[in-house]
């Protein structure tokens, strides 16, 4: 059952997401304001009397409060501080603007809302800045509104510059795509770059290389996807596309409450799962490739032993 104190533990930790600490030098200035900010955050949060890795309101076993998102260089799980301190400050600075319209007032508070619904209804997770990307978006034109309302004309020219400034070392120290490594030339293909969030990326690539090719080597053109952990899915379609494959993929042998979804019209004559789990037909055939396990139908044709 959902209750204010859930709601308010989940919008804290979403707030404190981020907050800056742990920053790389030249940032590593914001290390000591943001640990006051992130330990009044905790602060508040004890209020709510719920454990910050309650696994009811949690998705994951992260503390934020032990050590926040702010500067972390990673398009996914990342803060972004500058653009939540600008919000805090058009939204604690609007009431007070008489000169602002109804509308970007409405609007604001249509996104606090916003925020509000994302904290009940989804669980908080290292990812939540991301989830939160669409809420930031449409505050900008409010915070640009906003400061175009202080006295000092070159007060939004400064922020919008120092956004562009800071941009940088997100841009520079990307963790999927980092500017340094354009520079430097060592940027790795681009089929290996879905690989960079997997700490077995090196590993993992050849091995769907080699199942894709098996696949798509076959007549098959209806494969099914056994895959239900955290592997990586998207570089199939994208792997399977790039070796001419124009069949059609599906989740197959669902175990969870997704299964109702299963279309159990798809007649899959090939199978590419996780385990070795899958209770296949006999007219299929097995081959083990690295993590994976490829069942395919012997009338599609199974192509000879790829290590």
């Amino acid at each position: 059952m959902t209750t204010p104190a859930i709601v308010a533990s989940t919008a804290i930790r979403n707030v404190a997401l981020h907050v800056p600490t742990e920053c790389r030098p030249p940032l590593s200035f914001l290390d000591a304001p943001g640990k006051l900010v992130l330990g009044g955050l905790e602060a508040l949060h004890l209020l709510t009397g719920r454990d910050p890795v309650d696994p009811g309101t949690t998705w994951g076993v992260q503390n934020v409060f032990e050590g926040s998102q702010g500067c972390v260089y990673d398009e996914q799980e990342g803060g972004n501080p500058l653009h939540a301190f600008l919000i805090l400050v058009a939204a604690l600075a609007l009431p007070f603007m008489p000169s602002v319209g109804r509308p970007a007032k409405w609007l604001a508070l249509a996104l606090v809302a916003g925020f509000v619904l994302l904290s009940l209804f989804v669980r908080w997770q290292i990812w939540a800045g991301y989830l939160q990307l669409p809420l930031f978006v449409l505050w900008a034109p409010i915070v640009a509104v906003t400061l175009g309302q202080f006295r000092w004309p070159a007060l939004a020219r400064g922020v919008a510059l120092l956004a562009v400034l800071l941009s940088f070392f997100w841009i520079y120290n990307n963790r999927l795509r980092p500017l340094s490594r354009l520079i430097d030339g060592s940027v790795p293909e681009r089929d290996q770059q879905y690989f960079s969030y997997s700490d077995m990326g090196a590993f993992m690539y050849p091995q769907y290389r080699s199942v894709a090719s098996l696949v798509a080597a076959s007549s098959c053109e209806q494969v099914g996807l056994r895959i239900n952990s955290p592997v990586l899915e998207y570089p199939f379609w994208v792997l399977l596309r790039e070796e001419g494959f124009k069949g059609e993929l599906q989740h197959v042998d669902v175990g969870n409450e997704l299964g109702v979804y299963e279309d159990p019209g798809f007649a899959s004559c090939a199978v590419i799962s996780e385990d070795a789990g899958y209770d296949h037909p006999a007219s299929m055939r097995e081959q083990q490739v690295g993590p994976f396990h490829l069942y395919i139908d012997a009338a599609a044709g199974l192509p000879g032993s790829i290590p």
